[in-house]
């Protein structure tokens, strides 16, 4: 039996914590068992996963911790703890803070385990400072996609044998039956509407929320009409400040009516599918997973450039492109979303579906098990190329 100890900041509502949750969900239990260890369970990091993976009989220590320096040292002597009194074999950081904290805690750790680092957002100039100066610690590192691989190696100087990439997945068989259900949900949302988008995430400095409050109001400066358009905005308040900014362009711009935060959901995929296509002006991100369920419900995606550093949507095909930081151009693009005729959205269904499914979850699950198996089993100087070969 293999013992999986993985280390995460917090179980809140998003991409990478779902993806530990479908992961955990498919593992094969008759050979690998797994456990979790979460730092943060504050109101800004509700543990929403928390009751799947109990109803998984997985064991969770949540540690509920702040975020100054004596709580990041208390969360570095808990993974030791953790470590010496589970006895995992594999060891895996998810999050930035449990990637840091727990190459921290790699010296203290039984010598036998095997420790994973994990990538899954664009780093910054100062994280990629600290990652070149402690990825020695990690015997291997899983990107979530191609650009994150490339970066950790071109630009951390992360052996590139360590370095294997596992897309991020979702699971396909939730959207099999969504569609009478957001269309039960858009006739009570919106029922007069006649275009209605969602974006699904938190209230963050990273999903930058307000600036579709701030495009929003340059459409309605420039003349374009709103009053049959709903934006649903899905995910919890993670920062107050954000939240503020939100607030403001909502009363600033009189959209109350028009652009409607709604509290984190259990079934995503239904929203996706009440919507007409999505939302997604992030930064900093990997493959994200909200992009590849608004596909899976066959409903194209505006996104930045940086988020689709990943090359995830064609322009036109699959949803449409915007610069990062041009506020004046996501408006224009987001105005093209909003007047686009019905059929032409529809147009775009089969090919967001066809590529939704290329990412299934089960796919991934699969990569994860040879993954460590072939960690665990294969000579270090053979390790890289069993490692490649495991996740192809």
């Amino acid at each position: 039996m293999t013992r999986i100890l993985y280390v995460t900041d917090s179980l809140i509502a998003g991409g990478i914590e779902s993806q530990l949750v479908e992961l955990i969900q498919r593992l094969d239990r008759s050979r690998f068992e797994p456990s979790v260890l979460t730092f943060y369970k504050m109101p800004s990091h509700s543990p929403h996963f928390l009751p799947q993976l109990r109803a998984l009989d997985v064991p969770v220590t949540t540690l509920d911790l702040g975020w100054g320096a004596r709580d990041k040292l208390e969360a570095t002597r808990q993974i030791i703890a953790e470590t010496w009194r589970l006895r995992p074999q594999i060891v895996q950081a998810e999050n930035y803070h449990a990637n840091l904290l727990t190459r921290a805690a790699r010296p203290f750790m039984p010598p036998a385990t095997k420790l994973v680092g994990t990538h899954r957002g664009v780093y910054t100039l100062h994280q990629l400072r600290y990652e070149r100066l402690d990825h020695r610690f990690c015997d291997a590192f899983v990107a979530s996609a191609s650009h994150l691989g490339r970066q950790l190696i071109e630009q951390a100087g992360v052996p590139a044998d360590r370095v294997v990439v596992i897309p991020n997945s979702i699971n396909m068989a939730r959207f099999g039956g969504a569609a009478e259900r957001g269309a039960e949900l858009r006739a009570r949302l919106a029922p007069d509407a006649r275009r209605v988008l969602v974006s699904m995430g938190r209230v963050s400095d990273q999903k930058r929320m307000h600036l579709i409050g701030e495009a929003l109001g340059i459409i309605q400066r420039e003349g374009g009409a709103l009053a049959d358009t709903r934006i649903f905005i899905v995910g919890q308040s993670q920062h107050e400040r954000y939240q503020r900014l939100l607030d403001d362009a909502i009363a600033r711009y009189g959209l109350r009516d028009i652009l409607i935060h709604l509290p984190v959901t259990d079934t995503p995929e239904v929203f996706f599918a009440a919507s007409d296509a999505s939302i997604l002006y992030s930064i900093v991100e990997g493959l994200p997973v909200a992009a590849l369920e608004s596909l899976a419900a066959g409903k194209p995606v505006l996104l930045s450039e940086e988020a689709n550093a990943c090359e995830l949507i064609e322009e036109g095909k699959t949803g449409w492109i915007a610069p990062t930081h041009d506020l004046d151009a996501f408006a224009r693009r987001l105005r093209v979303v909003i007047e686009a005729p019905a059929e032409t959205l529809a147009a775009m269904r089969p090919a967001c579906e066809a590529l939704a499914a290329q990412f299934n979850v089960e796919t991934l699950a699969q990569r994860y098990m040879a993954f460590y198996d072939a960690l665990l089993s294969a000579p270090p100087a053979a390790r890289g190329r069993a490692l490649a070969e495991a996740t192809r």
